[in-house]
């Protein structure tokens, strides 16, 4: 999972910590035991979700980017590797004077 949703993970077991205890559908201790163990558990997911999203970025700085076509290293900040880029830059061009003539 990626921390983006580690963190929607807590924000939900927060909001029904929240709520369960409005609801009233068993006795009150048990909904209150529920609720803590509930809280406990966004606590810890959102914990998760920090460290995930640390290590993402990380990982991206050590690992370096990957083109989005062939997968090898590429300068950080690039989507594609140059031989990619050139061929997607080439293929603009040409879809660009195709739909616009030669401009004679």
């Amino acid at each position: 999972m990626r921390s983006h949703s580690l963190l929607r993970l807590a924000l939900l077991l927060v909001l029904v910590a929240l709520i369960a205890p409005t609801l009233k559908v068993a006795s009150d201790a048990k909904v209150q035991e529920w609720a803590q163990w509930l809280l406990r558990g966004a606590g810890a997911v959102a914990a998760l979700a920090v460290v995930a999203w640390l290590l993402e970025k990380i990982g991206v700085r050590v690992a370096g980017a990957r083109c989005a076509d062939c997968r090898r290293r590429v300068p950080y900040g690039h989507a594609y590797c140059y031989d990619h880029l050139r061929d997607r830059t080439h293929a603009a061009r040409e879809k660009l004077h195709g739909e616009r003539g030669s401009g004679i």
